[in-house]
Parts: structure tokens; sequence; C-alpha cells
């Protein structure tokens, strides 16, 4: 860099210039080259000092500059420390975000299938990890078949083709996988991303729920049934209240060697069968209970060792389980044999049908009819029966049968498996509606009946079954803490009468009809209403001669227990007996506060018909 040193003031030109005068000038010239020379010498030096002020300006704007850019550079560091310090924020957070991904994974693979990203808490229940994922390509990290079913997936979502979603099923895990493709600045495709969610347990707990609605809605159906069939077998037992006691009077009538006799006899066997056959549909309805007791089940099934071998199939072997010690069942015997007896035959069936032969034909004739029946035989079939005593909570109970109200406690489960030929699932659902049929389950009312029975019971029925692996029956009966050989209360004491008048109010003709002569023929007399209201209407003018009162439960005009309580503010001391197709049991559970003296169950015979009148009005 170049320096000056400040001039010292001129006092003339000439002064400085003359010594320098050249000999032999003349004063003139010589002034006039001194003067010239002086000024070159100021300009060169006026040069000089502009070259350095422009020299040290641009040295300052050059530093300037400089540090400019320096500054510059320094904002851009520090620009691009901070956006990478938020990308690494960034990274984290969407790092902990995916891998935190409770119920799924996300994997981002490129345009060569290699795992950028492949994270998430899915990843461990099916058996892969982050780190044997990630950067390695999707060849490399499953196996063939599994590479097969993905890469055509990945394939499509890099060309923009992919399902908007697809099930997966990993091991024992099941995924829903979202194929989402990844797109540059170009709006052209640069990776695949592919999110998938657990939804193994979501399944479950759907398939849980789809269950217990199928099974709600199975026992509304079954309840809907129910009342169809306790409304049916009422109107049965009307008529054949009718035919029983007019065929009766017929054969009372008829000499005792008649032929006729016998279609009179003939009569009242089919008349007293279909009777049984409503006792099935009553059951079916939940309205069959006749007589309950404490019951040892065990004791009950052995009971029954030689009527079960007589209807086992010849093909079933029956095993017992049975448990040492039972509490007692508060049930009727009759009912609780009908249970055990119905799903023991039907198991028989079952294993009767599957030994027929595979091809579902039966062997032929001659020695193939031997050899078939040998091997039939020899392949035979299992049933297995047997009881324990188990605890239910109430979200078992639920589980079993949702939507029903049962206590939880201790219960006694009967349990009947085979291995016979099974059921699908539609079969399943229909085998306890009444009269469904198939081969070999469900004939007419005997499964119908076991569930109708079960209901009455406050008890429970399951059944599992599959094709060809057999059928599970399981009842669960509420025990009891009374001892087996403990008698309930018997019901309340009669009322005695002793005139010979007797009011029947019953809806239905026939039954009028039948009883007015049954009792006309044993010597009563007969006051016969058709409602309620038309029967009390009677006695508010027979009151001191009417001695007995007969009142039908079911009436459209008045329900018969309204009835009873308008009789009893007209004549308290007079004797009722209730008619009904129900069991007494229930009759007397819903109507025990009415003080009735007597029931009389519909079809009733002419005797029974006069041992329930007899009860009522003796003193």
């Amino acid at each position: 860099m170049l320096t000056f040193s400040p001039q010292p003031p001129r006092r003339s030109l000439r002064a400085n210039l003359l010594p320098l005068t050249p000999l032999g000038s003349t004063p003139a010239l010589m002034e006039r080259e001194l003067d010239f020379g002086a000024l070159v010498g100021g300009l060169v030096a006026l040069a000089l000092a502009i070259l350095a002020l422009w020299l040290r300006a641009r040295e300052r704007a050059r530093a300037a500059e400089l540090a400019e850019a320096n500054a510059a550079l320094k904002r851009e560091v520090e620009e691009r420390q901070h956006a990478e310090e938020v990308l690494r924020a960034s990274e984290a957070r969407l790092r902990t975000l995916v891998s935190n991904f409770s119920n799924g994974a996300i994997f981002l693979v490129d345009r060569d299938l290699r795992y950028l990203v492949a994270d998430g808490r899915a990843l461990h229940p099916a058996g892969l990890s982050r780190q044997g994922l990630e950067g390695k390509a999707l060849i490399d990290t499953v196996p063939p078949e599994e590479y097969e079913r993905l890469e055509p997936l990945y394939r499509a979502t890099l060309a923009g083709t992919a399902p908007e979603k697809i099930e997966i099923r990993y091991g024992d895990r099941l995924y829903v996988d979202y194929p989402v493709p990844v797109r540059g600045d170009g709006d052209e495709i640069i990776a695949a991303m592919m999110i998938s969610l657990d939804v193994t347990e979501v399944r479950r707990v759907e398939e849980e729920r789809r269950r217990i609605q199928e099974k709600l809605e199975e026992a509304q159906r079954l309840e809907s049934l129910g009342v169809l069939a306790g409304g049916i077998a009422h109107d049965f037992n009307n008529m054949l209240t009718a035919i029983l006691g007019h065929a009766e009077l017929l054969r009372q009538d008829l000499p005792a060697h008649a032929t006729e006799q016998e279609n009179v006899d003939a009569i009242v066997t089919v008349t007293k069968r279909a009777s049984d056959l409503v006792k099935q549909m009553l059951a079916y309805a939940g309205k069959g209970r006749i007589s309950l007791r404490p019951l040892d089940f065990n004791a009950l099934i052995r009971d029954l060792g030689e009527l079960l071998r007589a209807s086992v199939a010849k093909h079933a072997r029956v095993q017992y389980e049975l448990a040492d010690t039972l509490p007692a069942v508060v049930a009727d015997a009759a009912q609780l044999r009908q249970i055990v007896m119905n799903l023991i035959v039907n198991a028989s069936e079952a294993i009767e049908a599957h030994t027929s032969g595979e091809d579902g034909h039966d062997a032929k004739e001659g020695d193939d009819a031997r050899e078939g029946e040998a091997s039939r035989t020899a392949r035979g079939g299992t049933i297995l029966v047997s009881t324990a005593l188990e605890s239910l909570e109430s979200s078992t109970l639920e589980r079993l049968a949702p939507g029903t109200e049962r206590a939880p406690g201790p219960y006694v489960k009967f349990t009947v498996s085979d291995s016979g030929t099974g059921m699908d699932a539609e079969t399943v659902t229909k085998i306890f509606q009444p009269f469904f049929s198939t081969k070999f389950v469900g004939r007419g009312l005997g499964l119908a009946a076991v569930h109708g029975i079960v209901q009455s019971h406050q008890g429970l029925l399951l059944v599992e079954s599959e094709p060809k692996q057999g059928t599970t029956f399981r009842v669960w009966l509420p025990a009891s803490e009374l001892r087996p050989d403990e008698e309930l209360p018997p019901p309340s004491a009669a009322i005695a009468a002793r005139q010979r008048t007797v009011l029947v109010i019953d809806d239905e003709e026939v039954v009028r009809v039948t009883l007015q002569r049954t009792l006309e023929r044993i010597g009563f007399v007969v006051r016969m209403a058709e409602g309620g209201e038309e029967g009390l209407a009677m006695l508010q003018e027979d009151r001191q001669d009417t001695a007995l009162a007969m009142v039908d439960l079911t009436m459209p005009d008045m329900p018969g227990d309204h009835v009873v309580r308008e009789l009893l503010k007209v004549k308290p001391d007079v004797p009722v007996i209730l008619m009904s197709g129900y069991c007494e049991e229930d009759v007397t559970a819903r109507y025990g506060e009415l003080g009735h003296t007597a029931f009389l169950h519909k079809p009733f015979s002419l005797d029974e018909l006069r041992t329930v009148v007899r009860t009522a009005l003796e003193p």
C-alpha cells in the first residue's frame, strides 16, 4: 500500500525549482519550464493521492462486502442449524409417534422395495422388528410366500393402482393395510407407504358382540315362539277337555260289552296322547312345571339307567362321569327326566346317522350287510354324560344367556357330548324351534321342550357343534341348599262348602257344555256364564244358593284373577276352583294370593273332576 507524507508549504514554485534551472536557460524560459514542471509534479501527486484514496475506499468496500458475506454466511449457518434441529425434533416426534402406534405399524419402501421406515408396536406380535427391516430389501426380510403376497401390493402402490385397503393375515394376527403412494415435487411417485392396523382384537370383540346379538335374537325368537305355543296349548286344552269329557260320558252311557266301547276307548287314548303333546308345548313355552322339589341329579340319572340302555342305539356307548357330590336342584322330576332322556336319545340318533356309512348310504344285503354291521359296530360312537358343580359370575351368565336375568352363584352343570355327525351353524340356530326336523336332531318338540323346561327352571342351555366333530349340550340349573329328601311347602288348604249349586265361568262353549253335563251327571245344579261380568251378575242373583265357583283363568272380557277377586267381594266364603291349561305350580306362583280352593288342569278326566269338586266341597 502506498503512503504519502504531507508536503511543506511552498513559498513559490519558482523558489523551489530555481536550483534545478538548467544552465544556459534564459530567465523567462526557465520560469516557464519551472511552472510546467511544478504543474506536472502536482498532477502526479494528486493522481497518486486519488489512487491511494480509491484503493483505500475499495479495500473498505471489500472489507464491508466480506463482513456482510460473513454475516450472511453466519445467518445461513444458523438458519440451517435451526432447520436441522427442527427437522431432528420433527423426526424424533414422528419416530416416537410411529414407534408408539399401539395397534398398527407404518412401512415406507422406495422404488427398489427397500424399507426406509418400518416401525410400530404391531411389529412385535407379528415377530418383526424395526432393526430387522429398515435399510433392507423386502425380499430379504420376509418368507417367500409373504413376498409373493406383498410384492404385487407394493408394486401396485408405486404404480398408483393399489386398492383402497386389503386384509392380510400374518401368523395368528389379522391386519388391515392401507396403501398410500408418496409423491415428489414433480408429482411423481417416489415411494410407497403402507399403514397397517392390527384388527385382531377388534374383530374378536366384534365377533363376540355379533355372537351375543345372535344369541339375544335367538332368545327373543324362542320366547315369541313360546308365547305362541302357550296360546295354542291353551286352545288345544279347551278342545281336548270337551273331547275327553264327552267321550267319558259316552262310555258311561254304553253297555259294558258294547262294540262301541272300543271306539270310545280309542278316542280317550288318542285324546290323552294329544294332551301329552300339549304338555310338551307348554314345556317349550316354559309353562310346564308341575311339582317342584329338591332332587339329586346324579340319583335321577342312575335311576334312568335301564331305560337309557333300551333307548340308546346299539352303536352308541354311554360313559358316565358324575361328580362325587352335588347339591340338590329344585325341579320337577318328570321334566328333569325329560331333559336327560331327550338329550341322550338325540346324541344316540346323531351317532346312528354317523355310523350308518361314511358315504351316507346303508350297507348292502347278505354278507356285505354283515360286514357293514361289523364295521359300524367297530366304529361306533361315544356319548359322554357328566355332572359337575360350577360357580357362574354375572359376566359369564350374560355371555351364556344375554338378555336374561339369572342370579350368579353355584349351578349344577349337566353335559351330554356325542361323537356323532355334528351340525353346521345354521342348523344349530334352528334345533330349538318347534317341529324343526333333520334326519337325526330336533324331531317334534324334543329339543324345543328341553329348552322350555330349562328356561322355566331358571337355568341355562348351550349347544356347541361342528360338522363331523360331534355335539355337546350343556345345561346349568341353580343349585339349592335344601336336602334332596326335603319337600317344598304344600299349597294352601282347601275351603269347605256344603251346597250343591255350581257356577261355571268359561268363555269356551264346548267346555261349559262338557262341565254342565258332567256335573249334572254326578248330581250338581249347574249355572253357566260365558264371561266374568255375566258370572258376577249370576252370583249377585244366587248369592245364597251358589256353593262353588269354577273359573277359567284366560277369558277375553275379564281375566280370571279379576273375576275371582270380584267373586270373593260378593261372597267371601265361596270356594273357587281355578281352571287352566297351565300347570298348577305356575298358577299357584302367580295367583296364590287369591286364596282359591283347588285347581283343575285342562284337559281333565271325569274322575279328576269328581276328586277336585269333592275336595272343594267337603267340610
